[in-house]
């Protein structure tokens, strides 16, 4: 029996420290696939800023290449995988010296039982936030698992 997975919202805090934004790219890997993360129509989604970003994969979709980046197709993902494989932020940086200083990572994953009675329901995975932050980049290590 699987539980699909419909709507993945992830919420990205890059820290307001100096030289802590990034051009390089990011990935989000859960529930046995990863995703690009990267807006549609914004210039520059990993720099500095007080409010997070909002990355939303599925219904509702606001990442450049939707149709690659949806947990609904080409291959259905299910929420049992979530604790069955790894979750995890990567960053690739763009070059030796490309650091990023993540402040806050929360993940949303929204997904329909298919008991019987089931409805929407949500899975929430956060890292980071109340104070801790972590430097990513070539020399200090591209993951943060969840």
């Amino acid at each position: 029996m699987s539980d699909p997975i419909t709507k993945i919202e992830l919420k990205l805090w890059t820290s307001l420290r100096p030289g802590s934004g990034t051009d390089g790219r990011v990935y989000l890997g859960i529930a046995g696939r990863e995703y690009a993360v990267n807006s549609r129509g914004r210039f520059r989604d990993f720099q500095p800023q007080a409010d997070a970003v909002t990355y939303t994969f599925g219904d509702g979709s606001n990442v450049d290449r939707p149709e690659d980046n949806d947990p609904r197709s080409p291959w259905q993902t299910d929420a049992l995988d979530i604790t069955r494989c790894p979750a995890y932020l990567r960053f690739a940086p763009r070059g030796h010296d490309d650091n990023w200083d993540l402040e806050r990572a929360d993940v949303t994953v929204w997904f329909i039982g298919t008991a019987p009675g089931s409805v929407r329901q949500e899975i929430h995975l956060s890292r980071l936030g109340s104070g801790p932050h972590l430097w990513l980049g070539e020399q200090r290590g591209q993951f943060l698992y969840f």
